[in-house]
């Protein structure tokens, strides 16, 4: 794959089987071992997503590359397993969703596959994914409960 999506191919349909190819995707990276490879990769390369740069100048930048490679590799053997069921090919499948994400522009999609695809296709949006996956297991629920404690205990004065 490579480092940028291009529009999606004329000859591939976002329909097929009665499912669109989007839903298909969605289901088959729904799958707890599929989605399970994806989360414990990016829980495993935590460590070094600290400091993580998109600006391949810097050392951390050209660790974040590699780390987007890595992900793209992950990400584009998951795609072969599904393109073989699809008899589809991997390039079609990831224009598709790249297409979808430029078709958004930003907004939210109902699709949990595409940031995941996406991320394989695209820096920017590995960093978006890598930000968001920071944010989950850095999310501070001790400071929610301390601040929910404090609000009760102001309540009960």
């Amino acid at each position: 794959m490579s480092s940028k999506g291009t529009l999606c191919p004329s000859n591939v349909t976002l329909q097929g089987s009665g499912h669109s190819l989007l839903d298909r995707l969605d289901f088959f990276f729904g799958d707890p071992k599929r989605s399970q490879a994806v989360g414990e990769f990016l829980q495993q390369e935590t460590a070094a997503f600290k400091g993580f740069d998109n600006n391949t100048n810097s050392e951390a930048g050209l660790v974040g590359y590699a780390l987007f490679k890595r992900y793209g590799e992950l990400i584009d053997t998951l795609l072969t397993g599904f393109c073989v069921d699809s008899e589809m090919k991997v390039e079609e499948v990831a224009a598709a969703a790249m297409n979808e994400m430029t078709r958004l522009d930003g907004a939210p999609s109902q699709f949990i596959c595409l940031p995941y695809i996406c991320a394989a296709l695209d820096m920017d949006a590995f960093c978006r994914l890598v930000d968001e996956m920071q944010d989950i297991l850095n999310y501070g629920f001790d400071e929610v409960e301390a601040s929910e404690d404090a609000d009760v205990e102001e309540a009960e004065e």
